[in-house]
């Protein structure tokens, strides 16, 4: 069998690095810098929930074509267990409770120039956002 090589590069960009609510503090947004997505394929994103004591992360994605003017992305593809009549699970947004990672994915055939990820957190917990990239 011939060997199979990908000459893409991948890259791990961190969007949020451990961002903390703490209890008692209302609910908090945060956004992370925009992320030019030319020339980059399979956009995914792993999110990460610690320290959570009581307290969520909810991580919303938003896209533009000039870094300005913001639209939410509905079109997340989550990492959900689906029958194939059911198809894919698409999400708007996704909820960290406890501590765990979480997988979402950007539908391929969706262009956006600019993304970024919100975080809107509450109580006590940390959350933190890394894209995974295919470069051609």
């Amino acid at each position: 069998m011939a060997e199979i090589h990908d000459f893409r590069k991948s890259e791990v960009i961190t969007l949020h690095n451990a961002i903390t609510s703490t209890s008692g503090i209302s609910a908090g947004v945060t956004n992370s810098n925009a992320f030019d997505t030319a020339g980059y394929s399979n956009l995914g994103l792993r999110l990460t929930g610690t320290s959570i004591d009581g307290g969520s992360a909810t991580f919303t994605v938003q896209s533009s074509d000039d870094a300005s003017s913001w639209v939410n992305y509905s079109m997340l593809i989550d990492n959900a267990i689906n029958s194939s009549a059911q198809g894919l699970a698409r999400v708007a947004s996704k909820n960290i409770s406890s501590n765990s990672h979480i997988l979402l994915f950007l539908t391929p055939e969706t262009y956006a120039t600019y993304i970024r990820v919100v975080c809107t957190m509450s109580g006590t917990c940390t959350a933190s956002a890394v894209l995974m990239a295919n470069s051609a």
